[in-house]
Protein backbone atom coordinates (compact mmCIF):
# COMPACT_ATOMS: atom_id res chain seq x y z
CA UNK A 1 0.00 0.00 0.00
CA UNK A 2 1.19 3.63 -1.20
CA UNK A 3 2.23 5.65 2.18
CA UNK A 4 0.09 8.55 3.06
CA UNK A 5 1.45 11.45 5.26
CA UNK A 6 -1.46 13.09 6.87
CA UNK A 7 0.85 16.80 7.27
CA UNK A 8 -0.06 16.59 3.81
CA UNK A 9 -3.75 18.25 3.15
CA UNK A 10 -6.04 14.81 2.19
CA UNK A 11 -9.66 14.70 1.13
CA UNK A 12 -11.44 12.04 2.54
CA UNK A 13 -14.69 11.05 1.19
CA UNK A 14 -17.60 9.19 3.17
CA UNK A 15 -17.64 6.05 1.17
CA UNK A 16 -14.20 5.48 1.62
CA UNK A 17 -14.92 5.05 5.48
CA UNK A 18 -16.12 1.60 6.86
CA UNK A 19 -20.16 1.80 7.44
CA UNK A 20 -22.19 0.17 9.85
CA UNK A 21 -25.90 0.25 9.94
CA UNK A 22 -26.83 -1.58 13.44
CA UNK A 23 -26.20 -5.09 15.00
CA UNK A 24 -27.72 -8.12 15.63
CA UNK A 25 -28.11 -8.41 19.52
CA UNK A 26 -29.83 -11.81 20.76
CA UNK A 27 -31.16 -12.48 17.53
CA UNK A 28 -32.47 -9.11 16.87
CA UNK A 29 -31.54 -6.38 14.92
CA UNK A 30 -31.16 -3.46 16.66
CA UNK A 31 -30.43 0.13 13.85
CA UNK A 32 -27.78 2.18 14.51
CA UNK A 33 -28.73 4.58 11.30
CA UNK A 34 -25.61 5.07 9.58
CA UNK A 35 -21.95 5.19 11.38
CA UNK A 36 -19.05 5.72 9.25
CA UNK A 37 -15.52 5.64 11.30
CA UNK A 38 -12.61 7.16 10.55
CA UNK A 39 -10.62 4.38 12.09
CA UNK A 40 -9.19 2.32 9.74
CA UNK A 41 -8.41 5.01 6.93
CA UNK A 42 -4.88 5.18 6.29
CA UNK A 43 -4.57 9.09 6.97
CA UNK A 44 -7.05 9.60 9.38
CA UNK A 45 -5.54 6.60 11.57
CA UNK A 46 -2.05 8.26 11.23
CA UNK A 47 -3.70 11.82 12.08
CA UNK A 48 -6.20 11.30 14.91
CA UNK A 49 -4.86 10.62 18.09
CA UNK A 50 -4.22 7.20 19.03
CA UNK A 51 -6.85 7.51 22.35
CA UNK A 52 -9.78 8.88 20.41
CA UNK A 53 -12.10 7.56 17.36
CA UNK A 54 -14.14 10.28 15.47
CA UNK A 55 -17.23 9.34 13.18
CA UNK A 56 -19.85 10.63 10.83
CA UNK A 57 -23.80 9.73 11.69
CA UNK A 58 -26.66 9.91 9.72
CA UNK A 59 -29.98 8.68 10.16
CA UNK A 60 -30.89 7.49 5.89
CA UNK A 61 -34.80 6.69 5.23
CA UNK A 62 -35.63 7.54 8.44
CA UNK A 63 -34.02 4.74 10.02
CA UNK A 64 -33.33 5.44 13.92
CA UNK A 65 -30.35 5.17 16.18
CA UNK A 66 -31.93 2.88 18.33
CA UNK A 67 -31.39 3.84 21.84
CA UNK A 68 -28.02 2.39 23.55
CA UNK A 69 -25.13 2.88 26.12
CA UNK A 70 -21.67 3.47 26.38
CA UNK A 71 -19.20 2.66 29.30
CA UNK A 72 -17.49 6.05 28.20
CA UNK A 73 -18.66 9.49 28.04
CA UNK A 74 -19.57 10.34 24.06
CA UNK A 75 -19.70 13.96 22.10
CA UNK A 76 -22.02 14.24 19.45
CA UNK A 77 -22.08 17.41 17.45
CA UNK A 78 -25.42 18.13 15.58
CA UNK A 79 -24.22 19.64 12.38
CA UNK A 80 -27.25 19.25 9.50
CA UNK A 81 -31.56 18.75 11.09
CA UNK A 82 -33.22 17.85 13.15
CA UNK A 83 -34.31 14.63 15.75
CA UNK A 84 -35.50 13.45 18.94
CA UNK A 85 -33.02 12.10 21.06
CA UNK A 86 -34.70 9.11 22.77
CA UNK A 87 -33.54 6.87 25.52
CA UNK A 88 -33.75 8.13 29.41
CA UNK A 89 -34.56 12.08 28.01
CA UNK A 90 -36.77 12.93 25.25
CA UNK A 91 -35.52 15.95 23.33
CA UNK A 92 -35.48 17.53 20.07
CA UNK A 93 -31.52 18.68 18.88
CA UNK A 94 -31.25 20.70 16.35
CA UNK A 95 -28.34 21.39 14.10
CA UNK A 96 -25.45 23.54 16.02
CA UNK A 97 -26.15 21.75 19.17
CA UNK A 98 -23.32 19.36 21.08
CA UNK A 99 -25.10 16.19 22.86
CA UNK A 100 -22.84 15.47 25.85
CA UNK A 101 -23.63 11.93 26.76
CA UNK A 102 -22.47 10.58 30.12
CA UNK A 103 -21.03 7.28 30.71
CA UNK A 104 -23.78 4.01 30.68
CA UNK A 105 -26.77 6.82 30.42
CA UNK A 106 -29.53 5.43 27.72
CA UNK A 107 -29.76 7.46 24.26
CA UNK A 108 -30.70 7.31 20.59
CA UNK A 109 -32.04 9.58 17.63
CA UNK A 110 -34.63 9.53 15.87
CA UNK A 111 -35.76 12.01 12.39
CA UNK A 112 -38.34 14.70 12.34
CA UNK A 113 -37.97 15.97 9.34
CA UNK A 114 -36.75 14.79 5.66
CA UNK A 115 -34.01 17.18 5.71
CA UNK A 116 -30.68 15.10 6.03
CA UNK A 117 -29.46 14.39 9.50
CA UNK A 118 -25.93 14.44 9.66
CA UNK A 119 -23.69 14.77 13.04
CA UNK A 120 -20.07 14.10 14.11
CA UNK A 121 -19.06 12.27 17.35
CA UNK A 122 -16.09 11.72 19.08
CA UNK A 123 -15.11 9.80 22.30
CA UNK A 124 -12.07 8.92 24.06
CA UNK A 125 -11.52 5.45 22.97
CA UNK A 126 -8.92 3.68 20.52
CA UNK A 127 -11.61 2.09 18.69
CA UNK A 128 -15.21 3.66 17.50
CA UNK A 129 -17.76 2.39 19.74
CA UNK A 130 -20.30 0.29 17.54
CA UNK A 131 -16.98 -1.55 16.29
CA UNK A 132 -15.61 -2.95 19.19
CA UNK A 133 -17.08 -5.50 21.42
CA UNK A 134 -18.21 -3.79 24.99
CA UNK A 135 -18.44 -0.21 24.04
CA UNK A 136 -22.42 -0.24 22.95
CA UNK A 137 -25.24 -2.19 24.76
CA UNK A 138 -28.74 -1.98 23.21
CA UNK A 139 -31.23 -1.37 26.15
CA UNK A 140 -32.52 -4.93 25.72
CA UNK A 141 -29.24 -7.00 26.32
CA UNK A 142 -28.98 -7.78 30.28
CA UNK A 143 -25.55 -5.21 30.61
CA UNK A 144 -27.79 -2.81 29.47
CA UNK A 145 -30.80 -3.11 32.02
CA UNK A 146 -28.65 -3.39 35.23
CA UNK A 147 -26.68 -0.26 34.27
CA UNK A 148 -29.58 1.52 33.21
CA UNK A 149 -31.12 0.14 36.75
CA UNK A 150 -28.30 2.17 38.46
CA UNK A 151 -27.93 5.05 39.97
CA UNK A 152 -26.05 6.73 37.06
CA UNK A 153 -29.73 7.00 35.69
CA UNK A 154 -29.96 10.13 37.40
CA UNK A 155 -27.18 11.66 35.05
CA UNK A 156 -28.37 13.78 32.11
CA UNK A 157 -26.98 14.60 29.00
CA UNK A 158 -25.17 18.61 28.61
CA UNK A 159 -25.91 20.31 25.87
CA UNK A 160 -24.22 22.73 24.15
CA UNK A 161 -23.73 25.42 21.29
CA UNK A 162 -21.34 24.72 18.86
CA UNK A 163 -18.61 27.45 18.52
CA UNK A 164 -20.16 29.17 15.73
CA UNK A 165 -17.68 31.65 14.55
CA UNK A 166 -17.86 35.20 12.72
CA UNK A 167 -16.44 35.19 9.33
CA UNK A 168 -13.49 37.79 10.23
CA UNK A 169 -10.59 37.96 8.27
CA UNK A 170 -8.77 35.32 9.92
CA UNK A 171 -9.49 33.01 12.27
CA UNK A 172 -7.05 30.98 14.54
CA UNK A 173 -7.48 27.66 15.70
CA UNK A 174 -5.77 25.59 18.60
CA UNK A 175 -7.52 23.24 20.80
CA UNK A 176 -7.01 25.00 24.38
CA UNK A 177 -7.91 21.69 26.57
CA UNK A 178 -6.83 18.28 26.80
CA UNK A 179 -9.90 17.19 24.55
CA UNK A 180 -10.46 17.85 21.12
CA UNK A 181 -12.48 20.89 20.45
CA UNK A 182 -15.34 21.76 17.58
CA UNK A 183 -16.17 24.60 15.78
CA UNK A 184 -18.69 25.64 12.66
CA UNK A 185 -18.47 28.41 10.15
CA UNK A 186 -21.30 29.45 8.20
CA UNK A 187 -19.80 30.61 4.53
CA UNK A 188 -23.66 31.65 3.90
CA UNK A 189 -22.25 35.34 5.23
CA UNK A 190 -18.83 35.88 3.37
CA UNK A 191 -17.70 34.11 0.10
CA UNK A 192 -14.06 33.15 1.62
CA UNK A 193 -12.52 32.71 5.58
CA UNK A 194 -9.01 32.43 6.20
CA UNK A 195 -8.10 30.37 9.08
CA UNK A 196 -5.15 28.87 10.40
CA UNK A 197 -4.93 25.57 12.48
CA UNK A 198 -2.51 24.33 15.53
CA UNK A 199 -2.31 20.93 16.10
CA UNK A 200 -4.39 17.52 14.15
CA UNK A 201 -7.35 19.08 12.36
CA UNK A 202 -10.14 17.66 10.29
CA UNK A 203 -12.47 20.07 8.60
CA UNK A 204 -16.10 18.58 7.60
CA UNK A 205 -18.46 19.22 4.96
CA UNK A 206 -21.41 19.14 6.72
CA UNK A 207 -24.17 21.57 4.27
CA UNK A 208 -23.91 21.90 0.91
CA UNK A 209 -20.49 22.10 -1.36
CA UNK A 210 -17.31 23.97 0.28
CA UNK A 211 -13.40 24.60 -1.24
CA UNK A 212 -10.30 24.55 1.17
CA UNK A 213 -7.36 26.09 -0.39
CA UNK A 214 -3.58 25.86 1.09
CA UNK A 215 -0.84 27.54 -1.36
CA UNK A 216 -1.64 26.80 -5.25
CA UNK A 217 -3.76 23.64 -4.18
CA UNK A 218 -7.28 23.62 -3.89
CA UNK A 219 -9.82 20.81 -2.76
CA UNK A 220 -13.22 21.11 -3.04
CA UNK A 221 -15.63 19.03 -0.85
CA UNK A 222 -19.00 17.64 -0.77
CA UNK A 223 -21.64 17.23 1.73
CA UNK A 224 -19.95 14.16 4.24
CA UNK A 225 -16.49 14.91 2.82
CA UNK A 226 -13.67 15.33 5.03
CA UNK A 227 -10.61 17.77 4.42
CA UNK A 228 -7.53 16.06 7.06
CA UNK A 229 -4.58 17.96 7.78
CA UNK A 230 -1.96 17.42 10.97
CA UNK A 231 -1.22 21.32 10.95
CA UNK A 232 1.85 21.65 13.50
CA UNK A 233 3.39 25.02 11.78
CA UNK A 234 1.42 27.98 12.81
CA UNK A 235 2.30 29.43 9.63
CA UNK A 236 0.32 27.35 7.65
CA UNK A 237 -3.04 29.32 6.01
CA UNK A 238 -5.77 27.46 5.11
CA UNK A 239 -9.14 29.70 2.88
CA UNK A 240 -12.61 28.63 3.19
CA UNK A 241 -14.73 29.15 0.04
CA UNK A 242 -18.44 28.28 -0.40
CA UNK A 243 -19.34 26.48 -3.39
CA UNK A 244 -22.97 26.49 -2.42
CA UNK A 245 -25.07 29.84 -1.29
CA UNK A 246 -25.65 27.73 2.05
CA UNK A 247 -22.25 25.91 2.64
CA UNK A 248 -21.18 25.37 6.37
CA UNK A 249 -18.19 23.63 7.70
CA UNK A 250 -17.30 21.97 10.94
CA UNK A 251 -13.65 21.99 12.41
CA UNK A 252 -12.70 19.69 15.49
CA UNK A 253 -8.94 20.66 16.72
CA UNK A 254 -7.21 17.93 18.35
CA UNK A 255 -4.41 19.33 21.06
CA UNK A 256 -0.88 18.76 20.27
CA UNK A 257 0.56 15.96 21.82
CA UNK A 258 2.03 16.64 25.57
CA UNK A 259 -0.15 20.24 25.23
CA UNK A 260 -0.96 20.94 29.18
CA UNK A 261 -4.49 21.56 29.99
Amino acid sequence: MKKMNPQVPTVVHRHELQMTSGLEVDGVWRNAGAVYTMRGHPVLDRLIPPDWSVSWTTLPDHRPLDPHLHPIESHVAIVNGRAHLTGQQQLLVDAGTVVQVPPWHLHGFSRVEDKTFWAITWQRSPQSLFYEDGLVYFETSDAAKGRINSDTKKQHVALQRCQILPADDAIKFRAKAITPEFFTIDLATKASVKIQTLGPTLIFATVSDSEVSMGSKRYTLTEGDTFALDSGNPRNELHLRRRSPDAHIGILVFPLSGQPA
